[in-house]
């Protein structure tokens, strides 16, 4: 939300708004994930997708892509944009060094527009 804020509807110089949503979908195709607790296992086939969308200024496809890239040991994103914005890429990473690799974030995004980041994870049940 705080990103949502600060670098979509700001900027845009205008009131804006934010939908969040969340929904269960079945994954046949993707693996059973790791889970970070012991306490914790994956539902097979299933994922949980979180989605926040805002009508802000939007980003080009470059700008969007390079947001989920690893921080270089400069605490930049590299690419050459000068970024130091890394908590995207920092929330990607860890779900996927929690999950594994088919999960983690996606961004999607058009110039003055909208931005979408969903969250792609497991779904998780308690153990007994």
């Amino acid at each position: 939300m705080e990103n949502a804020i600060l670098h979509g509807i700001s900027p845009a110089g205008r009131r804006g708004s934010i939908l969040v949503s969340s929904r269960v979908e079945k994954a046949p195709a993707l693996p059973p994930s790791r889970a970070a607790q012991r306490s914790l296992a994956a539902v097979p086939g299933q994922h949980l997708l979180i989605e926040a969308r805002d009508d802000g200024v939007g980003m080009n496809e470059e700008l969007a892509a390079s947001v989920l890239r690893p921080v270089n040991g400069n605490g930049d994103q590299g690419g050459g944009a000068g970024l130091h914005r890394i908590g995207l890429a920092n929330v990607h990473q860890r779900i996927r060094l929690n999950f594994g690799d088919p999960f983690g974030l996606e961004v999607q995004s058009v110039p003055g527009s909208y931005t979408l980041v969903r969250f792609v994870l497991p779904v998780m049940k308690q153990e007994a």
